[in-house]
């Protein structure tokens, strides 16, 4: 592999190489900076890209490593748009840094910019484009377009490194969509590879779904994620979940106190008020379900309050809280904003804007 575009694509493989893990960083070229980047040296890598590119700062290597070492994102950025710029940047790489400006738009929740970045990556069989069918799926989801959502994900072809996590997240919105045989399917499809990244996520996925028809299931698939994967999130959430329903279990397998005729009986809850709080509203329950999972344990009592509108569309309200009036609802939202961060309207209980 000889010339420009071939030392990029070079690069852009990653191909790891052993390094001593003690050792200092070495005078080397830029085959040493990749074998430092694999091994995740990268203080080293620094160090030493910043050396060879003093001698040829425009050079592509110089450029490519410098932007992937960018400590900034601002500085990333604008590396980035200078390999694009350079005319002898092969094609594949420039479609795969493409798709890295739009995960990193996504990342910023700024979903608008990540499709404008991959509406410049061209259809076809290569990485990139299937990389940037499975962030187009995520990004559809996010901004609530469900239908493609499914297409972009479904798109993504077997043997990909993102098969896998596509047909995950096409298992997720089956599920919420209340189709049972669908998520199990889109699970089938994904295999039993334990190398694959997301085997703690599928393992979650059939924990849920032995949980609506198999308990003895469920029981035993949540051990064994808890036993595999014990520092994952999949684990922590089941484990959450496990404890919420012992919880449940002891209060109602406890005894009742008795009563005492001679002490006034008190309500066991008080009255609820004629405010709550409402942080958002969704037209695609998935999403009102990845809010719910996001801040439930911020916001106590977080629930999902299921309306139509005028068209006859069904929405998913988050909601929390119950107060008397509207000035007590007032204080507890101005006093989330603080604490959180999040933005809450005070609603009457019984309906919204």
């Amino acid at each position: 592999m000889s010339g420009a575009r071939g030392w990029v694509l070079l690069l852009l493989a990653l191909a790891a190489c052993a390094v001593p893990s003690g050792a200092a960083a070495p005078e080397g070229d830029w085959n040493d900076v990749r074998a430092l980047f694999a091994v995740g040296r990268f203080g080293e890598a620094r160090a030493l890209t910043a050396t060879l590119a003093a001698a040829e700062p425009e050079a592509l290597p110089a450029l490519y490593w410098s932007y992937r070492l960018a400590e900034s994102p601002a500085r990333a950025e604008r590396l980035r748009r200078e390999l694009l710029a350079a005319e002898d940047l092969g094609s594949e790489a420039r479609d795969l840094l493409r798709a890295d400006a739009a995960w990193s738009a996504f990342g910023a929740t700024d979903y608008e910019t990540a499709h404008d970045w991959l509406e410049e990556v061209p259809a076809g069989d290569d990485e990139s484009a299937a990389t940037a069918s499975y962030l187009g799926g995520l990004a559809w989801r996010a901004r609530g377009d469900a239908t493609r959502c499914r297409d972009a994900l479904a798109a993504v072809p077997p043997g990909n490194p993102d098969y896998d996590w596509a047909r995950y997240r096409l298992s997720r919105l089956a599920h919420a969509d209340g189709d049972a045989a669908l998520s199990r399917r889109y699970l089938e499809m994904a295999g039993r590879d334990e190398d694959t990244p997301c085997r703690a996520e599928l393992l979650m996925m059939e924990w849920m779904l032995a949980g609506e028809s198999d308990a003895q299931a469920a029981t035993r698939l949540g051990r064994e994620l808890a036993h595999r994967f014990p520092r994952s999130l999949p684990a922590a959430l089941v484990a959450e979940q496990a404890e919420r329903q012992a919880v449940l279990q002891r209060s109602l397998s406890a005894p009742a106190p008795a009563e005492d005729p001679d002490e006034a009986v008190e309500p066991a809850t008080p009255p609820p008020g004629r405010y709550t709080l409402q942080f958002a509203a969704f037209a695609d329950r998935a999403r009102a379900l990845q809010f719910l999972d996001d801040w439930r344990r911020r916001l106590p009592g977080l629930h999902i309050h299921e309306t139509i509108d005028d068209r006859g569309l069904k929405l998913y309200k988050l909601r929390a809280g119950s107060y008397p009036g509207m000035s007590q609802a007032r204080d507890e939202a101005d006093a989330l904003h603080a604490d959180h961060g999040i933005q809450a309207i005070p609603v009457k209980a019984a309906d919204s804007p």
